[in-house]
C-alpha cells in the first residue's frame, strides 16, 4: 500500500510539473505576441511596398491589354501595374505571376536580376540600409515558406537583419523576414 502510494504521489508530481511547464509556455507565448506589435514582426513598420499609382502613368501605357492577350490560357489575366517605376503588364494565372510585357512597346520583359531586386528592396526600406546580399531562391523554404519560387532574398544591414522577399518577374515586395520575426516565430 505503500509501495503505491509513493508511486502514485511521484506521477502526481511528474504530470503536475510537467503540466506547470506547458502552462507556463503559453503564457511565455502570449505574452510575446501580445506586446510585440505585428507591423514589426512583419516588417510593414519600415519595409513598405512602393505605392506608385498606376493614374499618374497612364499617358505611358501605349500597348492596350488586348494586344497582349492573344494566345493566353483562358484563366489567365492582365492586370496592368508598375515595375520599378515602368508601366507593364503582368500575365498572372490564379496566384502566379506568369511574366511581364512591357506597356511602352509590348516586348517581354526579362525577370529581374540581383542588382535590380537589391534596388527595389532597398528603395521598400524606410531607412535605405546597405545591401549585405542578394540570393535567387528557386524554392523558398524555412523563413520563406509559403512563397512560391523562384523569388530573389535580398539581406539588408538594418538593425533586424531584414531579408525582404521579391518577385522577379513583377518587382513586388512578397514578404519580409528579420531577427524579430524569427524570435516571434520561435514562439509561435
Amino acid at each position: 500500500m505503500r509501495r503505491t502510494r509513493y508511486w502514485l504521489r511521484q506521477i502526481h508530481i511528474w504530470l503536475g510539473l510537467i503540466l506547470g511547464l506547458q502552462v507556463f509556455a503559453w503564457l511565455l507565448s502570449g505574452l510575446v505576441m501580445s506586446l510585440i506589435p505585428i507591423e514589426q514582426v512583419r516588417g510593414s513598420a519600415w519595409v513598405h511596398q512602393p505605392d506608385e499609382a498606376i493614374g499618374g502613368h497612364l499617358q505611358e501605357f501605349r500597348v492596350t491589354p488586348g494586344a497582349i492577350s492573344g494566345g493566353l490560357p483562358a484563366d489567365a489575366s492582365v492586370v496592368a501595374a508598375l515595375r520599378a517605376g515602368e508601366p507593364i503588364y503582368l500575365v498572372q494565372q490564379g496566384r502566379s505571376t506568369l511574366r511581364a510585357i512591357s506597356a511602352l512597346d509590348g516586348h517581354e520583359m526579362p525577370a529581374l536580376d540581383g542588382a535590380q531586386a537589391a534596388a527595389i528592396a532597398r528603395a521598400a526600406h524606410s531607412d535605405h540600409p546597405a545591401v549585405v546580399q542578394s540570393v535567387e531562391v528557386a524554392t523558398p523554404e524555412g523563413e520563406a515558406r509559403g512563397l512560391s519560387g523562384p523569388v530573389w532574398r535580398v539581406s539588408l544591414a538594418d538593425r533586424w537583419s531584414s531579408n525582404v522577399y521579391v518577385d522577379p518577374v513583377s518587382g513586388r515586395v512578397l514578404s519580409v523576414r528579420n531577427d524579430l520575426w524569427r524570435f516571434y516565430d520561435f514562439f509561435w
